[in-house]
Protein backbone atom coordinates (compact mmCIF):
# COMPACT_ATOMS: atom_id res chain seq x y z
CA UNK A 1 0.00 0.00 0.00
CA UNK A 2 1.39 3.41 -0.97
CA UNK A 3 1.84 5.93 1.83
CA UNK A 4 0.19 9.33 1.39
CA UNK A 5 2.43 11.86 -0.28
CA UNK A 6 2.55 15.56 0.62
CA UNK A 7 0.35 16.32 -2.36
CA UNK A 8 -2.22 13.69 -1.35
CA UNK A 9 -2.68 15.49 1.92
CA UNK A 10 -2.75 19.01 0.51
CA UNK A 11 -4.80 18.40 -2.63
CA UNK A 12 -8.23 20.00 -2.95
CA UNK A 13 -11.09 19.25 -5.31
CA UNK A 14 -11.63 21.65 -8.16
CA UNK A 15 -15.39 22.37 -8.53
CA UNK A 16 -14.93 23.27 -12.19
CA UNK A 17 -12.77 20.29 -13.24
CA UNK A 18 -14.10 17.77 -10.65
CA UNK A 19 -10.58 16.48 -10.03
CA UNK A 20 -7.73 16.92 -7.59
CA UNK A 21 -5.89 20.22 -7.83
CA UNK A 22 -2.75 20.27 -5.64
CA UNK A 23 -1.97 23.34 -3.67
CA UNK A 24 1.71 22.70 -4.42
CA UNK A 25 3.16 20.17 -6.88
CA UNK A 26 5.65 17.84 -5.28
CA UNK A 27 8.05 16.23 -7.81
CA UNK A 28 7.98 12.83 -6.06
CA UNK A 29 4.25 12.31 -6.65
CA UNK A 30 3.58 14.60 -9.61
CA UNK A 31 6.30 13.83 -12.18
CA UNK A 32 6.35 15.66 -15.51
CA UNK A 33 3.60 14.39 -17.84
CA UNK A 34 4.50 11.80 -20.44
CA UNK A 35 3.98 12.38 -24.09
CA UNK A 36 0.29 12.52 -25.02
CA UNK A 37 -0.93 12.95 -21.38
CA UNK A 38 -2.46 16.26 -20.22
CA UNK A 39 -0.67 18.14 -17.48
CA UNK A 40 -2.37 18.39 -14.10
CA UNK A 41 -3.90 21.83 -13.89
CA UNK A 42 -6.84 23.75 -12.52
CA UNK A 43 -8.52 26.79 -13.98
CA UNK A 44 -10.23 29.20 -11.64
CA UNK A 45 -13.86 29.89 -12.59
CA UNK A 46 -14.42 33.15 -14.37
CA UNK A 47 -16.37 36.01 -12.85
CA UNK A 48 -19.24 35.29 -15.24
CA UNK A 49 -19.39 31.68 -14.03
CA UNK A 50 -19.44 32.83 -10.40
CA UNK A 51 -22.31 35.22 -11.10
CA UNK A 52 -24.33 32.49 -12.85
CA UNK A 53 -23.82 30.09 -9.93
CA UNK A 54 -24.78 32.73 -7.37
CA UNK A 55 -27.88 33.68 -9.37
CA UNK A 56 -28.98 30.04 -9.67
CA UNK A 57 -28.70 29.45 -5.93
CA UNK A 58 -30.23 32.77 -4.95
CA UNK A 59 -33.68 31.76 -6.12
CA UNK A 60 -33.52 28.43 -4.28
CA UNK A 61 -32.11 29.75 -1.01
CA UNK A 62 -34.51 28.90 1.85
CA UNK A 63 -35.81 31.93 3.70
CA UNK A 64 -36.01 30.09 7.03
CA UNK A 65 -36.40 33.03 9.48
CA UNK A 66 -39.12 34.71 7.42
CA UNK A 67 -40.99 31.44 6.94
CA UNK A 68 -40.87 30.58 10.65
CA UNK A 69 -42.04 34.07 11.60
CA UNK A 70 -45.03 33.76 9.27
CA UNK A 71 -45.88 30.32 10.68
CA UNK A 72 -45.76 31.66 14.24
CA UNK A 73 -48.04 34.58 13.33
CA UNK A 74 -50.54 32.20 11.77
CA UNK A 75 -50.50 29.84 14.77
CA UNK A 76 -50.60 32.54 17.44
CA UNK A 77 -53.70 34.59 18.14
CA UNK A 78 -55.16 36.73 20.89
CA UNK A 79 -58.53 35.58 22.24
CA UNK A 80 -61.01 38.21 23.36
CA UNK A 81 -64.62 38.14 24.54
CA UNK A 82 -66.87 40.72 26.19
CA UNK A 83 -68.51 37.90 28.16
CA UNK A 84 -65.48 37.75 30.44
CA UNK A 85 -63.93 40.57 32.53
CA UNK A 86 -61.90 43.07 30.53
CA UNK A 87 -58.16 43.02 31.18
CA UNK A 88 -57.21 45.53 33.87
CA UNK A 89 -53.55 45.65 32.79
CA UNK A 90 -51.22 45.13 29.82
CA UNK A 91 -52.28 41.55 29.12
CA UNK A 92 -54.80 39.53 27.10
CA UNK A 93 -57.60 37.29 28.31
CA UNK A 94 -55.90 34.41 26.49
CA UNK A 95 -53.32 33.76 23.78
CA UNK A 96 -53.32 30.72 21.51
CA UNK A 97 -50.01 29.44 20.18
CA UNK A 98 -49.04 26.10 18.69
CA UNK A 99 -52.39 24.47 19.48
CA UNK A 100 -52.30 25.53 23.15
CA UNK A 101 -54.48 28.17 24.80
CA UNK A 102 -52.73 30.11 27.56
CA UNK A 103 -55.37 31.83 29.71
CA UNK A 104 -54.65 34.67 32.09
CA UNK A 105 -55.67 34.23 35.71
CA UNK A 106 -59.32 35.00 36.45
CA UNK A 107 -60.73 36.43 39.66
CA UNK A 108 -64.40 36.88 40.50
CA UNK A 109 -65.04 40.04 38.48
CA UNK A 110 -68.45 40.65 36.96
CA UNK A 111 -68.02 41.11 33.17
CA UNK A 112 -70.71 43.82 33.11
CA UNK A 113 -69.81 45.95 36.11
CA UNK A 114 -66.15 45.04 36.63
CA UNK A 115 -66.83 44.70 40.35
CA UNK A 116 -65.86 41.80 42.59
CA UNK A 117 -68.70 39.31 43.02
CA UNK A 118 -69.29 37.13 46.09
CA UNK A 119 -68.19 37.46 49.68
CA UNK A 120 -67.17 33.82 50.16
CA UNK A 121 -64.61 31.60 48.46
CA UNK A 122 -67.35 29.32 47.11
CA UNK A 123 -69.26 32.18 45.47
CA UNK A 124 -66.10 33.70 44.05
CA UNK A 125 -64.95 30.34 42.68
CA UNK A 126 -68.26 29.97 40.84
CA UNK A 127 -67.83 33.40 39.22
CA UNK A 128 -64.22 32.60 38.34
CA UNK A 129 -65.28 29.38 36.60
CA UNK A 130 -67.95 31.25 34.64
CA UNK A 131 -65.33 33.73 33.47
CA UNK A 132 -63.00 30.90 32.45
CA UNK A 133 -65.83 29.18 30.57
CA UNK A 134 -66.47 32.39 28.58
CA UNK A 135 -62.80 32.69 27.56
CA UNK A 136 -62.62 29.02 26.59
CA UNK A 137 -65.82 29.31 24.56
CA UNK A 138 -64.44 32.32 22.70
CA UNK A 139 -61.61 30.04 21.53
CA UNK A 140 -64.02 27.20 20.66
CA UNK A 141 -62.97 25.11 23.67
CA UNK A 142 -64.44 23.94 26.97
CA UNK A 143 -63.42 22.61 30.36
CA UNK A 144 -62.81 19.18 28.82
CA UNK A 145 -59.85 20.59 26.87
CA UNK A 146 -58.15 22.06 29.97
CA UNK A 147 -54.93 20.18 30.73
CA UNK A 148 -53.46 22.27 33.58
CA UNK A 149 -54.73 24.74 36.17
CA UNK A 150 -52.94 26.95 38.66
CA UNK A 151 -55.05 28.08 41.62
CA UNK A 152 -54.34 30.82 44.15
CA UNK A 153 -56.08 31.11 47.54
CA UNK A 154 -55.63 33.70 50.25
CA UNK A 155 -57.01 31.69 53.17
CA UNK A 156 -56.10 28.01 53.64
CA UNK A 157 -59.47 27.53 55.35
CA UNK A 158 -61.18 28.30 52.03
CA UNK A 159 -59.69 25.27 50.29
CA UNK A 160 -62.58 22.87 51.01
CA UNK A 161 -65.41 25.12 49.68
CA UNK A 162 -63.21 26.19 46.77
CA UNK A 163 -62.43 22.57 45.90
CA UNK A 164 -66.09 21.58 45.93
CA UNK A 165 -67.06 24.20 43.34
CA UNK A 166 -63.88 23.55 41.35
CA UNK A 167 -64.64 19.82 41.09
CA UNK A 168 -68.10 20.51 39.68
CA UNK A 169 -66.58 22.34 36.67
CA UNK A 170 -63.27 20.60 36.03
CA UNK A 171 -64.71 17.10 35.71
CA UNK A 172 -61.86 15.92 33.43
CA UNK A 173 -59.44 16.28 36.37
CA UNK A 174 -56.64 18.26 34.71
CA UNK A 175 -53.26 18.64 36.36
CA UNK A 176 -53.37 21.27 39.11
CA UNK A 177 -51.17 23.40 41.32
CA UNK A 178 -52.70 25.18 44.30
CA UNK A 179 -50.81 27.97 46.06
CA UNK A 180 -51.67 30.03 49.13
CA UNK A 181 -50.71 33.69 48.76
CA UNK A 182 -50.77 36.78 50.95
CA UNK A 183 -53.15 38.75 48.72
CA UNK A 184 -54.80 38.83 45.29
CA UNK A 185 -55.84 41.75 43.04
CA UNK A 186 -58.90 43.77 44.16
CA UNK A 187 -59.04 41.81 47.42
CA UNK A 188 -60.16 38.59 45.72
CA UNK A 189 -60.10 35.32 47.65
CA UNK A 190 -59.59 33.02 44.63
CA UNK A 191 -57.77 33.17 41.30
CA UNK A 192 -57.50 30.43 38.67
CA UNK A 193 -55.51 30.31 35.44
CA UNK A 194 -55.81 27.48 32.94
CA UNK A 195 -53.92 25.95 30.03
CA UNK A 196 -56.00 24.19 27.38
CA UNK A 197 -55.07 22.00 24.42
CA UNK A 198 -56.97 22.20 21.16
Amino acid sequence: MRLPSPCDIRCVTSPAENRCAPLSVHPSCHPPPQSGMPALSWRAPTENARQKTAHAHRGRAPKFPERMKKMNQEKQGIVYTDKAPQPIGPYSQAVESGGLLFCSGQIALDPLTGGLQGSTAALQTEQVCQNIAAVLAAAGLGFAQVVKTTCFLVNPADFAPFNEVYAAHFTSHPARSCVFVAALPKGALVEIEVLANR
